[in-house]
C-alpha cells in the first residue's frame, strides 16, 4: 500500500543556521514519503551558502527542491511559489525556525486524515523560553486539540482544500503587511473546514540569531512587547489588513469585531464625557461578559491563564477594531496599498 505523500514547504529569509537545524529535525522524521520545497529569498550572503553546504553533504536527500530568487518576494508569495511546486496529497507549511519533533508529520496526518470536514492541523510551537504573551496565548491549547486560528509555522493542509480555497493574498504577510495567516484560516473557516490546533505535542520556535541574548523574562522587556504590539495595532497598514481580513471572513467575524468597534467608541465617549459611573459600569460588565467566556474556553483549572487572556484580548482586539473604524474611509475610496491579490 503506497504510503500518502506530504509536501513540506519552508519559506526562508535570513535564517543563517536555524534553516540547517530545521532541515536535520526533517531527516529525523519518522514519516518517509516526503518531499520538502524550499523557497528562499534571503539576502544576506550566509544562508544560501549553508543551504546549499547540506544539500551537498546530504546528497542522498533527494527529495529537497531549492528554488532561490535574488529579490525580495515576501512569505505569502513564497508559499504560493511553493503551493505550485507541490506534488502531495497534504501540503505541510513549516517556518525555517520551526523544529519538528519525529513523529510530528504522522501524527498530524492521522489526525487530518481522521475526519473529511478538518481544513487544516496546526501543530503548537513554543520558544524555549517563551515570553509572557506566548505563554498566555498557548495556555489554552497545550494538552488539546481545540479549534483555534490558522498557525502557518507548523500546519497540515489538505490538497483538497487548498484547490477550493486557493493560494494565500500577497497583499498581507511581510514584508506588506500582516494577518495572512488569519486570513487564510478565515477562508478555510468559510467554506466549510475546520482549522483545529494540536497542543498534545509542543514543537519548538528558534529565535533569531540576533535575539539569542534577550532576556525574555524581564518584566519590564514584558511591558515593552505589549507596548509596541498595542502601537502596531493603531497603523494604518495593520488596519488595512485586518479589513482584508473582515472582507474575506464570513458574517459571525464581521459582527464580532463590529461589535469590539462599537463597544471601543462607547467606552470612549462615557470617559471623554466624564460620564464615570457608566463608564465604570459598561467596562466591568463588558470585562466580566468576556472573563466568563474565555474562563469556560481555558477551563476552570486555568483562572489566572483566563484572566490575563481576557485583559489582553479584550484590549487589543478593542483597539484593532477603533483604529480600523478611524482609518476605514480610506480604504472605500481606494487608498488601499496596491499589490498583486494572488488568492
Amino acid at each position: 500500500m503506497t504510503m500518502t505523500k506530504i509536501s513540506i514547504i519552508i519559506p526562508v529569509h535570513n535564517e543563517n543556521i536555524n534553516i540547517i537545524k530545521v532541515l536535520n529535525s526533517i531527516l529525523d522524521l519518522d514519516y518517509k514519503n516526503i518531499e520538502v520545497i524550499i523557497i528562499d529569498d534571503s539576502d544576506d550572503g550566509i544562508t544560501d551558502a549553508l543551504i546549499r553546504g547540506w544539500l551537498e553533504v546530504h546528497k542522498n536527500a533527494n527529495f529537497v527542491r531549492y528554488v532561490h530568487f535574488e529579490r525580495r518576494l515576501g512569505v505569502s508569495r513564497a508559499r504560493n511559489i511553493g503551493l505550485k511546486l507541490a506534488s502531495g496529497d497534504y501540503v505541510f507549511l513549516l517556518d525555517a525556525d520551526v523544529l519538528l519533533r519525529k513523529d510530528a508529520i504522522s501524527r498530524a496526518l492521522k489526525l487530518i486524515a481522521s475526519d473529511p470536514n478538518i481544513g487544516a492541523i496546526s501543530l503548537l510551537y513554543l520558544h524555549e523560553k517563551p515570553d509572557f504573551l506566548e505563554k498566555v496565548n498557548a495556555s489554552r491549547y497545550i494538552g488539546k486539540v481545540k479549534k483555534g486560528p490558522l498557525a502557518t509555522g507548523a500546519v497540515m493542509i489538505p490538497k483538497n482544500v487548498i484547490d477550493k480555497v486557493g493560494y494565500f493574498n500577497e497583499c498581507l504577510g511581510y514584508p506588506h503587511q500582516v494577518y495572512e495567516d488569519w486570513e487564510y484560516g478565515v477562508r478555510i473557516n468559510k467554506a466549510g473546514f475546520k482549522t483545529l490546533i494540536d497542543g498534545t505535542i509542543i514543537l519548538t520556535h528558534l529565535r533569531k540569531i540576533s535575539l539569542i541574548n534577550n532576556n525574555n523574562n524581564n518584566p519590564g522587556n514584558n511591558l515593552n512587547i505589549i507596548l509596541s504590539r498595542l502601537r502596531g495595532y493603531i497603523s494604518r497598514r495593520r488596519a488595512e489588513a485586518l479589513f482584508r481580513v473582515l472582507k474575506a471572513g464570513d458574517l459571525k467575524l464581521k459582527l464580532e469585531y463590529s461589535l469590539y468597534a462599537l463597544s471601543s467608541w462607547m467606552i470612549l465617549l462615557l470617559l471623554f464625557t466624564h460620564a464615570l459611573h457608566y463608564f465604570a459600569v459598561f467596562t466591568i460588565s463588558y470585562f466580566i461578559g468576556w472573563f466568563i467566556y474565555y474562563l469556560h474556553d481555558f477551563g476552570f483549572t486555568k483562572f489566572k491563564d483566563s484572566l490575563l487572556y481576557t485583559f489582553i484580548i479584550i484590549i487589543s482586539r478593542n483597539i484593532r477594531a477603533f483604529a480600523l473604524t478611524l482609518w476605514l474611509p480610506l480604504f472605500y475610496i481606494g487608498h488601499m496599498d496596491k499589490c498583486n491579490e494572488q488568492i
